[in-house]
This record gives structure tokens, C-alpha cells and sequence, in this order.
């Protein structure tokens, strides 16, 4: 995906990170010192090579937050952040906080390439709509840009968009989403965010719990049903026909 960038964009993203991990870990990030230097495309590309060599996030918690202390990053800036630590998943909330989630352990990935093949066949058999891996990011109405582990969008929805939209991080909420927790997410932030994809115009959103073989569903305007792995998960209104096949979690 190639989204435009400015020198202010690439300017912007240096003096302003102030921001907490965990456990109230603070870390700050100055590049006060290199504001004289944004008047060129030269002068932009050393600004990168220093923020991407001092600000490095392999060694950091598998998630954590930023809160910018000035402006939210804008799309052209989270993908040049993103394009800068390869591996990590970096969102928006609505408050502009930026989330930001190291590579998934080996167990969680293979959950997650196994739903996207089994909700990506099933799309493809009934030409409803197209599914969506855990790198694609839809900015959403509140002004968040999020990256849900597996996600649907229907046909006719998709092809309301333009080719450029298609090309960066889509304007749409998908129909539907899945979620997954591993042993190193934090539960009330994740209820919390699949509130944020009902919000947002989901019909439907699956947080599963791989670890206690979970899964909770979240349907408008509907209390939340939690069924277990070896349970019937299906929902005909939104998904036709589409039912979850868990005997996979046998194989590991």
C-alpha cells in the first residue's frame, strides 16, 4: 500500500510522543534538536533514519500504549511508523491513543490463519463478500483506525469505494470482525474495543479466548452470549450458512 507522505508528515511524528506503557512505565521521545531540518526531503529522510534507529519497539511489552501530547497521528503517519517496525500491529483508537501490539505468539497465529481460511472459503463458495487479514487497517466513522484479526465485508459495501480508498486503509467498518486473546492481552481492553466495532456499524464481532476455548458474541442492541468450542457458532442473519469448525484446536 502506498499511502502519500509530506515532510510534515514525517516532521510531525518526532516532538510530540510523550506517553505511558504498563504499569505506568513513562518514556518520552525528543527530536526537538532536529526541527530545523524539515525543509528538504533530505532533511525529511534523516529525520526518519533518526526516529526509526533510536525509537525501536522489539524490546518493548506486547502491547502498549502512546497518547500523543499534541495532535493524533494522521493515516500517512501511523504507515510510516508501521513501515518503520516491521512485525508490529499499530492502531488508533477514537481517542487518538496509538495501540501498539508486537508480533502474535505462534499458538495465536495459527488460530488466526485458520478462521481466515475457513471464513475466506466460505466467502468465496457464497460471493457475499471479501475477508480481510489482522494487517489490514479501516478507519472507521469515530475517526480510529483499527486492524481486527480477521474481518468480512460484503460485497456491495466494498464496491461503494473508490480505487484510492481501496488502496489505503479502506473508510468502512466491515459487517463483521473476530477478535482473538491470547494469555498476554488485557480482557477489559478488548470488551472495551469490540464496544468500539459495534460503535462503529458492526453487525456482528467474536472475541474468542483461546486460552479457555471461549467465544463471546457481540450482535446489536443484544446482550453478549458466550459459547464454548465445542457449541454451535453460527449466526445465519449475518453470516449465512457460516459455522465455525473448532476440531483444528485438536491439532496443537
Amino acid at each position: 500500500m502506498q499511502v502519500p507522505l509530506t515532510v510534515n508528515d514525517t516532521a510531525q511524528i518526532f516532538p510530540f510522543f510523550c506517553y505511558s506503557l504498563h504499569k505506568s512505565i513513562k518514556i518520552a521521545i525528543f527530536a526537538l534538536q532536529f526541527n530545523n531540518i524539515v525543509s528538504s526531503q533530505t532533511g525529511a529522510k534523516m529525520r526518519n533514519s533518526l526516529f526509526l534507529n533510536n525509537f525501536q519497539l522489539k524490546n518493548m511489552f506486547p502491547t502498549f500504549h502512546i497518547k500523543p501530547a499534541i495532535l493524533p497521528l494522521t493515516d500517512a503517519q501511523i504507515y510510516l511508523l508501521s513501515a518503520g517496525n516491521k512485525g508490529f500491529r499499530i492502531e488508533r483508537n477514537k481517542d487518538g491513543q496509538l495501540n501498539i501490539m508486537s508480533p502474535t505468539h505462534s499458538k495465536t497465529g495459527f488460530f488466526n490463519s485458520e478462521l481466515n481460511f475457513q471464513l475466506t472459503f466460505w466467502a468465496k463458495k457464497t460471493k457475499l463478500g471479501y475477508c480481510f487479514d489482522s494487517n489490514t487497517g479501516f478507519r472507521l466513522p469515530d475517526g480510529s483506525l483499527l486492524s481486527p484479526d480477521v474481518s468480512f465485508v460484503r460485497k456491495e459495501k466494498w464496491l461503494l469505494l473508490s480505487e484510492k480508498e481501496k488502496n489505503g486503509f479502506a473508510p468502512i467498518c466491515p459487517n463483521f470482525v473476530i477478535e482473538l486473546k491470547s494469555d498476554t492481552d488485557v480482557l477489559k481492553e478488548l470488551q472495551a474495543k469490540m464496544q468500539d466495532w459495534l460503535e462503529n456499524g458492526c453487525e456482528m464481532a467474536w472475541l474468542i479466548d483461546i486460552n479457555k476455548e471461549k467465544v463471546h458474541i457481540y450482535r446489536q442492541n443484544q446482550r453478549i452470549k458466550i459459547l464454548s468450542f465445542t457449541e454451535k457458532i453460527k449466526d445465519d442473519s449475518i453470516l449465512p450458512k457460516f459455522e465455525v469448525d473448532f476440531s483444528f484446536v485438536e491439532e496443537i
